[in-house]
């Protein structure tokens, strides 16, 4: 984001009950009538990156677990002929 008064660009926080709102209103308007949090976002992106062949290292850092364990439970859920 570009600040309007020093045209210094800069990143900031967005508040996570605009994040809600926003995925609230996105169900609405297509129609979507399960329940869905972020936190169903955050599933999908790792089973889907595991899905994708990354090594379970890898999505271990990008979702920030401790444990490689808690990692491991996306592999439960994947589907492995999905792509091929």
């Amino acid at each position: 984001m570009i600040n309007q008064l020093t045209g210094e660009q800069s990143r900031h926080h967005l508040n996570p009950t605009v994040v809600q709102k926003a995925l609230k209103q996105a169900l609405h308007k297509c129609e979507i009538h399960k329940p869905v949090s972020c936190h169903t976002l955050r599933h999908s992106f790792g089973t889907h990156m595991l899905e994708l062949g990354n090594e379970l290292k890898t999505i271990q850092i990008l979702m920030g677990h401790d444990h490689l364990r808690v990692t491991q439970q996306y592999s439960q859920l994947t589907n492995p002929n999905r792509f091929g």
